[in-house]
């Protein structure tokens, strides 16, 4: 005798299909330091906390934001709602500023 569950096939699929469009992101915590810091003239540091929140600090301000990573992308989220994304890359990330310049960051600490 064989139990049919309707739908339990279904459930099964979506899990699957759910756990397989779930790719492994890297571990991104850590200090990435500016490494175009000329091109802006000032130097530049943010830290990206396991629990998804972060700090960027320039030698004139530090801004606080949550920050995730999707599809090799990585987007910062300020307290204001503003949002600026980013490029993962083999030692970081790129950020790409509205003003079309592009900052390269590469982690230096985990």
């Amino acid at each position: 005798m064989h139990l049919v569950v309707p739908g339990l096939k279904h459930l099964f699929l979506l899990v699957m299909l759910l756990s397989l469009s779930c790719t492994q992101q890297p571990d991104m915590a850590g200090t990435y330091t500016e490494k175009n810091g000329a091109t802006s003239g000032m130097s530049s540091v943010i830290k990206l906390h396991p629990d998804h929140q972060g700090s960027w600090k320039t030698e004139i301000d530090t801004l606080t934001f949550e920050w995730q990573t999707t599809n090799g992308e990585i987007h910062f989220q300020t307290r204001a709602m503003d949002t600026l994304s980013g490029q993962l890359t083999d030692t970081g990330f790129t950020i790409r500023l509205p003003h079309n310049e592009t900052l390269r960051f590469e982690k230096n600490s985990p």
